[in-house]
Formats: C-alpha cells, sequence, structure tokens
C-alpha cells in the first residue's frame, strides 16, 4: 500500500469516526433537547468505531441523558 492510499484509509475512517459521533449527538438532541458541553466532548472523544456504534444504540434506546451517559 502506498502513503497516499494510507492517507486515504485513515482520511475514510476519520470521516466515519465524525458522521457516527455527529449521529450520536443529533439523535441525543431530537430525543432530549440540547445535551451539555460534557456530553458533546465525551461523545467526541471517543474514537473506537465498536464503541460509537454502542452509543448510537444507547442514543436511541435510553430512556434518559442520564441513561445514556452512564454509557460514556
Amino acid at each position: 500500500m502506498t502513503l497516499a492510499q494510507v492517507y486515504r484509509q485513515e482520511g475514510r475512517q476519520e470521516g466515519r469516526q465524525e458522521g457516527r459521533q455527529e449521529d450520536i449527538m443529533e439523535a441525543l438532541t431530537l430525543r432530549f433537547g440540547d445535551t451539555s458541553a460534557a456530553v458533546k466532548e465525551a461523545v467526541f472523544a471517543v474514537e473506537d468505531a465498536g464503541k460509537l456504534r454502542t452509543l448510537l444504540r444507547a442514543a436511541i434506546q435510553s430512556a434518559s441523558l442520564e441513561e445514556f451517559s452512564e454509557q460514556l
């Protein structure tokens, strides 16, 4: 794999990660209204793809923002 290909792959991964983080925040905002800066910072600090999938499910299924926050 060339260096250019590595950079492209890393860019795609970062784009997917950012998209998932934004999806989580959108779900939280739709369900619970404005979220705190601390929750937003915590969501955007997560880089693991598996954890982001888990958090998206939690954002959709949690009964409260507090319940979601326990997953962080």
